[in-house]
């Protein structure tokens, strides 16, 4: 199931609005699966639309990469260089999946903590 919900997922992925592409990076992860290529294309998805990710979306695709320890340097290095007090909708909750997210991920120590939001 997980196999063609992922290939149907990767053949609509340019119709996917930033709610989407969070809401099915969050859910590929939370069951486990380690469908790296498609969480990559999630990422890369954010990336391109990086300016319309609210909070929450930021958040989970994030939390969905460390989660499988999926490093995506493009999307991390974005997030990490971004002020918090610029990303609509980033609340206490979304922060600290955040946070965690890095703290969480192998391949993350260049960054300090000064650098992170």
């Amino acid at each position: 199931l997980l196999a063609k919900v992922s290939a149907e997922s990767q053949s609509k992925i340019d119709e996917f609005v930033p709610q989407d592409i969070a809401m099915c990076a969050w859910s590929f992860a939370k069951v486990a699966c380690r469908d790296r290529q498609l969480l990559r294309l999630f990422a890369d998805k954010s990336v391109e639309k990086v300016t319309q990710l609210n909070g929450q979306n930021l958040a989970n695709v994030v939390w969905a990469l460390a989660t499988v320890q999926e490093m995506h340097e493009p999307l991390m290095t974005i997030v990490a260089r971004t002020r918090a007090d610029t990303i609509q909708g980033l609340g206490p909750q979304e922060y600290s999946n955040i946070v965690w997210s890095f703290a969480t991920m192998k391949g993350l120590a260049k960054w300090t903590d000064a650098e992170i939001l």
